[in-house]
């Protein structure tokens, strides 16, 4: 199977758009001023964002973070070979000290209906290693507010229940804020790194 057709360096501003802000060209720009060299391209007439990182003298390493975009209807291992396919194709646009790309896509391996021993084999079988971590978040949780309280708090596991349980009675609050409660945020942040 050769899906990528065609594949061509761009201006980032073709990922203005980006369905994830982690694809824009925003994040591109934010990215640059922490040491990352950013480079847009058109693979099949879809924008995809790589950042370039040194990551050691001589060497260095790109970073797909939350791409390539792929058709729902692809197979776990049609996602593998084309992203091995992808790899292959991006290494002349890249620094000759390339010494591996890094792919964390929305749709790879994070799947619960799949077995992790399968999930291993179809990452060996198309080249790749799993890394011990994720850059990004795994898992995203999509929740419909539509329904009451009760009605989603229902709809939860069990353990998701006594966290939330459990966090109401150790005082977490939550509420809807603008950039006058930012200082609030990045203290949080802070400590939560700690």
């Amino acid at each position: 199977m050769n899906y990528i057709s065609d594949i061509v360096l761009a201006e980032l501003s073709v990922c203005e758009n980006a369905d994830n802000f982690l694809q824009s060209s925003m994040w591109a720009e934010f990215k640059s001023r922490f040491g990352w060299n950013a480079k847009a391209f058109l693979v099949n007439s879809s924008p995809l964002l790589i950042l370039c990182r040194k990551l050691a003298p001589g060497f260095s390493f790109a970073y797909i973070p939350w791409g390539p975009k792929l058709p729902e209807s692809f197979s776990m291992d049609d996602r593998a070979k084309t992203i091995a396919e992808l790899s292959k194709k991006l290494k002349p646009f890249l620094a000759r000290n390339t010494v591996f790309i890094r792919f964390e896509p929305p749709w790879f391996f994070y799947n619960d209906d799949i077995n992790f021993n399968e999930e291993q084999k179809l990452l060996l079988n198309a080249g790749f290693k799993r890394a011990a971590a994720t850059v990004q978040a795994p898992d995203t949780v999509i929740i419909d507010l539509k329904p009451s309280c009760e009605e989603i708090l229902g709809a939860m596991k069990s353990k998701w229940r006594y966290n939330i349980s459990l966090a109401e009675k150790k005082g977490v609050q939550v509420k809807v804020s603008g950039a006058e409660d930012i200082e609030t945020f990045y203290n949080l942040l802070k400590e939560t790194a700690q």
